[in-house]
């Protein structure tokens, strides 16, 4: 099983973080105590036992991997450091203690997480010779895999499987240590629980839209295992009034995801208002122009097997886990595939509004900030990727576009450059000696309000003066930053607990004209995620996207591919 991923740990239940370098045995500094699920009053083990424990430990020492039953304990380091506090007394006596490693599993699967990546195989066959004659080294064989079986399916759920950077090599979100519990007490109240897999949930909790995306994942492959749904002819458009044996299909279609109700239509081949209706509805879930019939993308959309969804799915909870731990109540979130941005509080979406995100070829990264401040009638410093793109080219034809959208030329001091002088056609960007600064106004391409959440992307939110974009389903049309449809309802609410806010007072500064900059009293975090598949804000049903930039079968490929682990312990 072991490949080409790499897992860093630190800790468990202290706290744990990936790490760039793996330490040696003896610079191992804490114990994680997941290791430790032994359930209080089992008898003192048979010292041979913890020889063979020992002596397997010990081996560790002197190997790249120790295999067991061919399995390799790639979280070798942590179980020398576990077992060598333990005194090497097994941890794994219980009775019951391969269903609890099964339910471990269980979890790892509803999580999204593909169940090849345990060891239960290995635990089933060790378990089967116990069954018959339980030798110390079968015992000591079965206590290391539940252990190494634990540890992986902690550190997947704590965070995600995939190494994000290997998916973006931007990544930029430090994912650290959780605050620092006692592994004593943790131990004692492991082993009071009855249902391990239940207690290692509590420990990774990731709120309401975790939690839905788990559900739905369940409906889903509940409908896999039942058949999907009936795939639909191709053919010419479907409307109302059409009438024929796709008619048919089409409802049996629908019917199976609930945009149609399970009733008997007068004419089953008949296409109808009440159909037309349903395929409305199957548009607007699916990120389609919502005009009720049924074209080639709507049929292709339609035609996408349940398969497919069960994987979007997953990666919606694979790109969860890398962001989505110990979030506050109040954040914004940005689903780039979804073209939407929300400002969630205690469950509920205050602000919804659709957004315009990067190109393909300019795309929106992926991250956690901090938002910290906006700024009322903004300037624009034309960036350099837009410099060479798009504003020297369109100067080279034609001069007066820098009065027309209101741009002045300053030299690398600030001070105003009369651009009449400047031969744009000799320009280029690779030397340019000037700055381009677009004023506020109507035809700032940062709108009336930005929104700051410092990052090495340079990327944030702002308003627009494309707002005819934003009657268009699909929407990449910017360079990397998100263009906001409703951005003052945003600015008002951010506002609104800020002495002298109110709506009025936001008015008068944008009438105004004038740059003003207002700080937030506390960070806000933003997530700028990209979810092929997500969930409604009031109704929590699921919506599926275009994967706009080509990303979901690579992460897909990763999520089942093979894992190893590297380990790092704090000293």
């Amino acid at each position: 099983m072991a490949g080409s991923r790499d897992l860093y740990l630190n800790g468990c239940l202290n706290g744990i973080q990936p790490r760039k370098e793996p330490m040696s045995f003896r610079s191992i500094g804490f114990v994680c105590v997941f290791a430790l699920a032994a359930q209080p009053g089992v008898a003192a083990e048979d010292e041979a036992v913890r020889r063979a424990l020992q002596e397997r430990v010990e081996h560790m020492m002197f190997v790249d991997t120790l295999e067991i039953e061919g399995e390799p304990l790639l979280a070798g380091a942590l179980i020398a450091q576990v077992y060598g506090e333990r005194d090497y007394r097994p941890a794994w006596r219980r009775a019951d203690a391969l269903a609890q490693l099964r339910g471990l599993v269980a979890l790892a699967q509803s999580e999204g997480l593909p169940a090849a990546d345990y060891p239960l195989t290995n635990l089933q066959t060790v378990q089967d010779r116990l069954a018959r004659s339980e030798s110390p080294a079968d015992i000591a064989s079965f206590d290391l895999l539940a252990t190494e079986l634990l540890i992986r399916v902690a550190y997947h759920m704590r965070f995600g499987k995939v190494d994000p950077a290997t998916q973006n090599p931007a990544w930029n979100f430090k994912r650290e240590l959780r605050p620092s519990r006692d592994p004593a007490e943790t131990l004692e109240q492991l082993a009071a629980e009855p249902n391990v897999a239940e207690a290692v949930a509590r420990m990774f909790p990731r709120g309401w839209l975790y939690e839905r995306a788990k559900e739905t994942l369940s409906q889903y492959r509940a409908l896999l295992a039942a058949g999907g749904w009936p795939a639909i002819s191709d053919g010419p458009v479907l409307n109302i009034g059409d009438r024929g044996p796709r008619v048919a299909e089409l409802r049996a279609r629908l019917r199976v995801t609930g945009e149609l109700a399970r009733t008997n239509a007068p004419d089953p081949q008949l296409f109808d208002e009440a159909l037309s209706t349903a395929v409305v509805e199957f548009q607007r879930r699916h990120g389609l122009d919502a005009d009720g019939a049924v074209g080639k993308q709507t049929l292709a959309t339609m035609n996408v097997n349940v398969g497919h969804r069960v994987g979007q799915l997953r990666l919606t909870l694979e790109r969860g886990r890398w962001v989505m731990d110990e979030l506050d109540q109040r954040f914004v979130l940005v689903n780039i595939a979804g073209f939407y941005a929300a400002l969630v509080e205690n469950r509920k979406y205050l602000w919804y509004t659709p957004v315009q995100v990067g190109t393909p070829f300019r795309k929106t990264p992926v991250f956690r900030g901090e938002m910290e401040y906006l700024v009322f009638n903004p300037t624009w410093v034309v960036p350099p990727g837009i410099l060479r793109k798009d504003i020297l080219p369109r100067l080279a034809k034609d001069p007066g576009y820098l009065q027309e959208k209101n741009f002045r030329v300053l030299d690398r001091s600030w001070n105003p450059v009369d651009a009449s002088a400047i031969d744009w056609t000799t320009m280029s960007s690779r030397a340019f000696p000037y700055i381009l600064e677009q004023g506020p106004g109507p035809t700032n391409a940062l709108g009336r309000v930005k929104f700051i959440f410092p990052n090495s992307h340079f990327v944030f939110l702002h308003d627009t003066p494309s707002q005819a974009l934003f009657e268009r389903a699909s929407r990449s049309f910017s360079s990397g930053c998100i263009r906001v449809k409703d951005p003052l309802e945003l600015a008002r609410l951010l506002l609104d607990d800020e002495d002298a806010w109110s709506a009025e007072q936001i008015q008068a500064t944008l009438d105004a004209a004038s740059t003003r900059t207002v700080h937030l009293r506390e960070p806000l975090p933003v997530l700028l995620l990209y979810w092929t598949a997500d969930f409604h804000p009031e109704t929590g049903e699921v919506h599926f996207y275009d994967d706009i930039y080509s990303r979901d079968a690579e992460l897909l490929n990763a999520l089942d591919g093979d894992v190893s682990i590297k380990l790092a312990l704090s000293n």
